[in-house]
């Protein structure tokens, strides 16, 4: 605004005041996602339990509803599940930092081999094509999956959401 006034173009102020108000509102949910995020991790209650208390912080900083689908029981080692929970936990910060999302769901279920995440939303998706190679969450979402082994896949298109996978064996548990 202050570049358009000095150079003399006419504003409007209703655009300008929306634009900072999103801004500002944008700027709000990270600073809550920040300082969420410096809180300790503990996994003592389970995966489970932890993916719980995360979406039920997304859906108190975010106009967004989230659920958690999960199987009982899950038998995954305390390494394996920390991952998930980072892989999660970057997930979710990607789609309230641009999916502009209003639903996220996230479904932990097991086979008798492995165990899949996986994490959805129905915001504005995007062209796969064109990933932000400078990015890190998508870098350390695939590299955490092939620490412990794992399938990592992604799908989105522009309109219609993005959809994560990311399967681990069960084995090798610690």
């Amino acid at each position: 605004a202050q570049a358009a006034i000095e150079a003399g173009t006419q504003i409007q102020p209703v655009d300008v005041l929306s634009r900072i108000g999103e801004n500002a509102r944008q700027a709000v949910r990270e600073m809550r996602l920040f300082l969420y995020e410096m809180q300790p991790v503990s996994l003592e209650e389970g995966l489970v339990a932890v993916l719980h208390q995360r979406l039920n912080a997304v859906e108190g900083r975010a106009d967004m509803k989230a659920r958690l689908l999960n199987d009982e029981n899950i038998q995954l080692g305390k390494d394996k599940e920390i991952a998930l929970y980072f892989i999660a936990q970057e997930a979710l910060n990607n789609i309230l930092k641009h999916a502009y999302a209003k639903n996220v769901m996230v479904e932990l279920r097991q086979t008798r081999q492995h165990v899949v995440l996986e994490i959805s939303d129905d915001g504005r998706g995007f062209d796969m094509k064109n990933i932000n190679a400078g990015g890190m969450g998508l870098r350390n979402m695939r590299e955490r999956t092939l620490q412990m082994n794992g399938k990592f896949r992604m799908t989105s298109k522009p309109g219609r959401g993005t959809k994560i996978y990311i399967s681990v064996n069960k084995k090798n548990q610690e």
